[in-house]
């Protein structure tokens, strides 16, 4: 080792903010310089020795040993798909592969790393544990040189500690539960509740299904390790029938290694880890809880969505609308030739429909600016337009019309070139359209000879759209297949259902519905992950019947087959009825499952696809089905107050009729005793006999005493009658 080398090295650490150790081989070669109540300063190398550094406080290494039978690698992957993906930094190692030690910027309070390890051949490097061994240190063993493998042209240290990358928020969260992967702390509570009873629900079933009767012998234990931490985080959350399942899961594993040679507490062993590493323990029952919004492990079954839902957190908005937009936007942005192949009638377009709901000021309009800023318009997609108003059925095919220059075929210049001539054509492929208020669209559904509906309806399938009309400047048809586009609109309760109440029409069936309220928002602030990447806008290219080649997505066969055999037990009159707002099930469902695809930059739909977007469909129907409860239940309060109106009324009319009868038959008496005792009255005469108050009752007072016969009427007078009062 050339000893000059390590001492400009030590000094160049120490410089950028680094306190140095020195080492023999890998041991410290000095005391009290590490640890909690470590000293500070730097203690140069000399002679043969390696070279450490202390950690800062504020930086953390993960130290992951992928080597020699170690399982470094498969643990940092568990923590991967569980807390989404690393940000790309610095690692410093002396062998290839996996191993070395990945340096994060961590927060400097609170965060002092002693006892936070992972297990499974990981362990954390901070200013009060450990040291790490860095360049150009010689590893003592294998002889190879520590090396720096840097992300940019040179090593982030150079800059000082606050020059590594910030290690995401849900990974501090995890890190701060301490052991959520690996090995549970000594001492560590056991969560027995987490071992619920019951009828296992159908996640826990689902968890279950994971663990098959022909896994291959290499795969059971792994699986049945990830399977029984699975059960346990479920019972955690709340869910029910953790018992039932991990019983069976014990029977399954236990006969599957039957006659192998194993360690025979490894279950046990397992299952003891997994209770002490697991979090808090809920009660109640998810299962029986939040309906409208997509549940966690939804969000947490794939990086992509547990990203696009930190983006929506980190802007405090609801992380569904801001899926709903990235989808919808990808659907207009996608090559329009791209189709979802489901087995059923032709491949369909991906076009897709979104309706966001909720009350005014919930946020729906900005969850929308979040989900255009999370995924940006590719550079190249020519004439894209993204977010423009909804007009009128003609405004669709409009918007993707304009003018462009073509080569005349029978004018020509003076050089014999073709002219340049004007036409009004189609010249783009791919609109988003977006409306903040429902109550616009449906002003456009009730106006008499409106094109918005047939034309929305046509466009969800990719069909024809536009008009002929007499002037060629003003025909506008984009022809089948020639287009993909989205639509994206605001609805309150109310304005929603009366969208909801045009079902005959078939446009609100072709609705997706989320809930623009988002309980799962967390108090802590969360870090921007920053802009999607890895998207894909385009399926595979495939044979389309021997004649042409197109990018078509296809579901699983499986998932195809299904379809098949409920289409034709439909059209033969077999199948189930099916309510008219779930008509187009299947087809959002296959556009869902294509764009999540798409959305992991995949070109096929896998089951798992399928599986999310039934998830998602169901919290779409659960929406829905708010919508419609929160109308019913605002017209019974308003018929309700109707009632209560009328009721009010007509008591205000008795009382009325109850004071006034009794001066009404004053009057009349009175008129009766007036006419008997002058024989004769006019009508002028009479009434100013009485009182202010029997005047005003003077018409009634008349007719009551003629019925009573106390008076009589001849040639515009009145007479005494047969009877007096």
């Amino acid at each position: 080792m050339n000893n000059e080398n390590i001492k400009k090295a030590a000094e160049a650490y120490d410089a950028a903010g680094f306190q140095v150790l020195p080492l023999n081989g890998k041991a410290a070669a000095v005391k009290g310089h590490h640890g909690r109540e470590g000293a500070t300063e730097s203690v140069y190398p000399k002679g043969d020795q390696n070279l450490a550094v202390r950690l800062p406080a504020g930086v953390i290494g993960i130290d992951v040993d992928a080597h020699s039978g170690k399982d470094g690698a498969e643990t940092l992957q568990r923590c991967i798909d569980r807390w989404g993906p690393l940000p790309e930094t610095d690692k410093s190692t002396s062998r290839d592969g996996v191993s070395g030690i990945l340096w994060y910027r961590v927060p400097a309070v609170g965060w002092e790393g002693d006892e936070k390890k992972f297990g499974g051949d990981i362990e954390l490097i901070s200013h009060v544990n450990r040291y790490a061994v860095v360049p150009p240190s010689i590893h003592p063993k294998t002889g190879d040189v520590y090396r720096w493998e840097t992300v940019g042209d040179t090593p982030m240290w150079e800059k000082g500690p606050e020059a590594f990358p910030m290690l995401p928020a849900r990974w501090l969260e995890g890190l701060r539960r301490t052991n959520e992967v690996g090995t549970p702390a000594k001492g560590a509570e056991r969560h027995e509740e987490a071992i619920t009873d019951g009828v296992p629900c159908e996640r826990v079933e689902a968890a279950l299904a994971k663990f098959p009767a022909d896994l291959p012998p290499g795969s059971r234990h792994p699986r049945m390790l990830e399977v029984q931490w699975e059960l346990v985080q479920l019972g955690a959350e709340g869910h029910q029938g953790v018992k039932t399942a991990l019983d069976t899961l014990e029977g399954n594993f236990l006969s599957a290694v039957a006659g192998e040679s194993r360690n025979a507490n490894e279950w046990g062993d397992a299952l003891d880890g997994a209770l002490r590493r697991v979090g808090d323990v809920v009660t109640g029952d998810p299962c029986e809880e939040n309906k409208l919004n997509l549940p966690a492990s939804f969000w947490e079954s794939r990086p992509s969505l547990r990203h696009i839902r930190d983006a929506a957190h980190s802007r405090i908005v609801s992380a569904d609308v801001v899926l709903y937009t990235t989808l919808a936007r990808m659907s207009a942005m996608v090559d329009h030739r791209t189709r979802i192949d489901t087995g059923v009638k032709s491949p369909a377009p991906l076009n897709l429909y979104v309706a966001v709901v909720g009350k005014s000021g919930a946020g729906k309009t900005s969850s929308v600016s979040v989900g255009k800023k999370l995924l940006p318009a590719p550079a190249d997609l020519e004439g894209y337009r993204d977010g423009i108003p909804l007009g009128s059925g003609e405004g669709v095919a409009s918007a993707f019309w304009g003018i462009d220059y073509e080569e005349s075929r029978t004018e020509k210049n003076k050089d014999g070139s073709p002219t340049k001539v004007r036409v009004s054509k189609q010249v783009r492929h791919n609109v988003f359209f977006s409306l903040d208020e429902g109550r616009a669209l449906n002003k456009m559904v009730e106006r008499n000879g409106t094109t918005i509906n047939p034309t929305l309806c046509s466009a969800f399938v990719g069909e024809l759209i536009g008009q002929a009309n007499a002037s060629v400047e003003t025909t506008r048809i984009i022809p089948e297949g020639s287009y993909s586009l989205a639509f994206q609109i605001g609805y309150q309760y109310d304005a929603a259902g009366v969208l909801l109440s045009e079902e005959a029409s078939g446009l609100p069936q072709r609705f997706t519905w989320v809930n623009s309220t988002d309980p799962s928002i967390p108090d802590e602030d969360v870090e921007n992950p920053g802009v999607l990447t890895g998207v894909r806008l385009q399926g595979e290219w495939g044979s389309v019947n021997g004649t042409h080649f197109s990018p078509i997505m296809h579901l699983p066969e499986d998932v195809k087959q299904e379809m098949k055999v409920r289409e034709k037990a439909r059209l033969k009159g077999k199948g189930e009825p099916v309510a008219e707002l779930d008509s187009h099930q299947p087809l959002i469902r296959a556009k869902l499952s294509a764009l999540l695809a798409l959305l992991d930059g995949r070109g096929n739909v896998t089951h798992e696809d399928w599986e999310l977007s039934g998830v998602m469909w169901e919290v779409s129907c659960a929406v829905r089905e708010d919508v419609v409860q929160q109308n019913l239940e605002a017209k019974a309060e308003q018929e309700e107050t109707a009632t209560r109106k009328a009721v009010e009324r007509e008591r205000r009319l008795q009382l009325a009729r109850n004071t006034a009868e009794p001066n009404l038959k004053r009057a009349a008496e009175a008129i009766g005793r007036q006419v008997h005792k002058s024989g004769r009255f006019t009508p002028g005469k009479l009434r100013n006999t009485l009182n202010s108050e029997q005047r005003e009752v003077f018409k009634e007072a008349i007719s009551h005493a003629i019925d009573a016969g106390w008076i009589v009427e001849n040639d515009g007078a009145y007479f005494p009658g047969p009877s007096k009062p």
